[in-house]
């Protein structure tokens, strides 16, 4: 069991970041994917989702249950490819203003 899960005032809460603010979230997703690829990030969720199927666990010995897991597996894959098209955009954003700024001094 998660640490926390039956307490869900302190679950539902920011636990790992600094803080809750936006900035500190898009530095760690730019952070995460500087880290990371998107396929890296597929292939350890899909070895997080065969080993809960494939191992004697009682969490996923329901046909139900184990559908709702691969429909949470593609639901994550689908934050996956959000943070890195934001975090692509962010990075782009930034190429961008650092560019007109240059541009700006050169002016």
């Amino acid at each position: 069991m998660l640490p926390f899960s039956r307490q869900s005032e302190i679950f539902n809460q920011i636990l790992l970041l600094k803080d809750n603010s936006p900035q500190t979230a898009r530095e760690y997703i730019k952070s995460f994917t500087c880290d990371y690829r998107l396929g890296e990030c597929r292939a350890i969720l899909w070895g997080m989702v065969e080993t809960c199927l494939t191992c004697d666990n009682s969490d996923f010995g329901e046909p139900g249950e184990r559908l709702d897991l691969l429909l949470q597996f593609e639901h994550f894959q689908k934050l996956f490819e959000a943070a890195f098209v934001l975090a692509n955009h962010w990075n782009n954003a930034t190429e961008i203003t650092e560019t007109l700024d240059k541009l700006k001094t050169i002016l």
